[in-house]
C-alpha cells in the first residue's frame, strides 16, 4: 500500500471537480490512465477529504468509477466561520483574521456589513457608498489570495414590519447597494435576522412582514444571478424569535429566493434552555426538542435551509439573572448571553458548553436531509484581548470543533 502525502490532495479545487477515484486527488485528476483506487479512510487532521490511495495489484483492480458516487457525508459540508468569530473586529485586523482562518482549513467566511463600513471609515474620499464599495473589493482581494469564498454577507437586519415608509424607502436603497456587494464578493446569499428592534414605529402583522419579503425576493429575482435571502429566528427577536414562526413567513412569501438560516444556538436557547434559571435547562427539555426537531423534520423541506450557523453557550452558574454582570434590564438574556458567551460545539468540557448542538444538527442531517454550507458563528467576552494570537486561537478551536462534530455525528460515514 502506498499512501500518497498530504501535497497529492487538491484542496482549492472545490466539490464537483471529483477525479475518476471520486476523491478530488491531483494523481487521479492528472493522470486518468493511472489505476488508482480510492479507500474510504477519514483522517481526523484532514476534515473534508478521504486521505488514502493505493496502487492495486492486478487481482485487486476494481471499478473506480463505481465508488465516484460513494463519499463521506462530511464531503456535503463545507465549512465557513463568521469574520467576527475571529477575534475583536475593531482590535485584530480582518487580514490576519482571514489568513487564520484559511491557514486552520477553513473555506469560506460569512462577511459582516458593519465590518466593511469599520474599514470605509478609513477612507478619505467620496461617498459613504462609494467608500463601502472600494472597501469591499480590498477585502475580496485577500479573500482570494487566501482562496476563502464569501458564503453570505449579513445582518441585513431590522427590515421588515417597518411602519414608517421612509425609513421602509431607506432600506430599500440600503438593499441596492447590498446587492452591488453580493455581486463584488461572488455571493448569492444575503441573511436577514428577524426583526429585533425596539423602534416603535413597528409591526408584527403577518401581511405587512410577507408583503415586505415578497417586495426584496422580487428585486433579487431580478439580479444576475438572483439574490437569495436566508431568513433567521434570533432568539431575542420582537415578534419572530422560533423556526416556526420563520416558517410560516417562509411558506407564505413562496418564492425560490427566500429561505431559512438556521442555528444552533437560537434553538437551543428557546426551546432547550432558559438561561433566566438556576439549571439552565427548561422542565421537560429533552422531550420538548425532540417533538420540535420532528414537528421541523416533518415540515420544512431541506432545499429551504440556505445555510446552518454552529455554535454553543456556556452554562451560567445560578442563571443569568438581576446582579449578574451580564445582565441589563434593556437587553434580552438571550441577548445578553450570546453576546457573553457563545463557544463553539463539542466544548463542553473546555469551555463548559452545555446546548443539546449535536442533537439538533443530528437531526438537521439525517432526520431533515440538510446538506450546504455550514458556519461557525460565535461571539465571546474573550474576544476583546488583544494579543495577536487570539485570530489564531479561535481557528484553531473552530477547525478541532468541527473535527469533533464529524466524529460525534459519524460524518465520516458512506452515504
Amino acid at each position: 500500500m502506498v499512501r500518497v502525502p498530504t501535497w497529492e490532495w487538491d484542496q482549492s479545487s472545490g466539490f464537483g471537480n471529483n477525479g475518476s477515484c471520486g476523491f478530488m486527488c491531483r494523481q487521479c485528476l492528472g493522470q486518468l490512465d493511472t489505476q488508482v483506487v480510492g479507500l474510504p479512510f477519514f483522517i481526523s487532521d484532514h476534515p473534508l477529504y478521504i486521505a488514502t490511495l493505493h496502487v492495486p495489484e492486478p487481482s485487486e483492480l476494481r471499478d473506480v468509477r463505481a465508488m465516484s458516487n460513494s463519499l463521506p457525508i462530511a464531503n456535503s459540508f463545507p465549512i465557513g466561520i463568521l469574520t467576527s468569530s475571529l477575534g475583536n473586529v475593531r482590535i485584530h485586523r480582518l487580514e490576519d483574521r482571514l489568513r487564520e482562518a484559511a491557514d486552520a482549513g477553513f473555506q469560506g467566511v460569512e462577511m459582516t456589513y458593519p465590518e466593511l463600513t469599520l474599514l470605509a471609515e478609513q477612507e478619505s474620499e467620496g461617498t459613504f457608498d462609494q467608500k463601502v464599495l472600494r472597501a469591499a473589493h480590498t477585502v475580496k482581494t485577500l479573500l482570494d489570495e487566501y482562496n476563502l469564498k464569501t458564503v453570505v454577507l449579513q445582518p441585513f437586519d431590522n427590515y421588515e414590519g417597518l411602519t414608517d415608509p421612509v425609513k421602509h424607502a431607506d432600506k430599500i436603497a440600503k438593499l441596492k447597494l447590498w446587492f452591488k456587494l453580493a455581486k463584488i464578493f461572488e455571493t448569492d446569499l444575503i441573511q436577514i435576522p428577524a426583526q429585533f428592534g425596539k423602534e416603535p414605529d413597528t409591526t408584527g402583522d403577518f401581511d405587512k412582514i410577507v408583503n415586505d419579503f415578497v417586495e426584496i425576493s422580487e428585486m433579487g429575482l431580478k439580479e444576475d444571478p438572483p439574490i437569495r435571502f436566508a431568513y433567521e429566528a434570533c432568539a431575542w427577536s420582537t415578534y419572530h424569535d422560533t423556526w416556526q414562526h420563520i416558517w410560516t413567513v417562509v411558506d407564505k412569501v413562496d418564492r425560490p429566493n427566500f429561505g431559512l438560516c438556521l442555528d444552533t444556538y437560537h434553538v437551543g436557547a428557546i426551546v432547550w434552555a432558559d438561561i433566566m434559571t438556576e439549571s439552565g435547562i427548561r422542565p421537560n427539555a429533552d422531550d420538548l426538542l425532540k417533538a420540535d426537531l420532528a414537528e421541523f423534520a416533518t415540515i420544512v423541506p431541506p432545499e429551504k435551509i440556505f445555510f446552518v450557523q454552529l455554535s454553543d453557550a456556556e452554562r451560567v452558574p445560578g442563571g443569568l439573572k438581576p446582579g449578574h454582570p451580564w445582565y441589563s434590564p434593556d437587553e434580552h438574556p438571550n441577548a445578553s448571553w450570546n453576546f457573553n458567551a457563545r463557544i463553539y460545539p463539542c466544548e463542553h468540557d473546555t469551555f463548559n458548553g452545555y446546548l443539546p448542538v449535536e442533537e439538533i444538527v443530528r437531526s438537521w442531517v439525517y432526520d431533515c436531509g440538510y446538506r450546504g454550507w455550514f458556519t461557525m458563528e460565535i461571539f465571546n467576552r474573550t474576544m476583546a484581548d488583544p494579543s495577536p494570537e487570539v485570530p489564531r486561537h479561535y481557528a484553531k478551536r473552530g477547525q478541532a470543533s468541527w473535527k469533533s462534530l464529524v466524529e460525534v455525528l459519524k460524518l465520516y460515514e458512506v452515504e
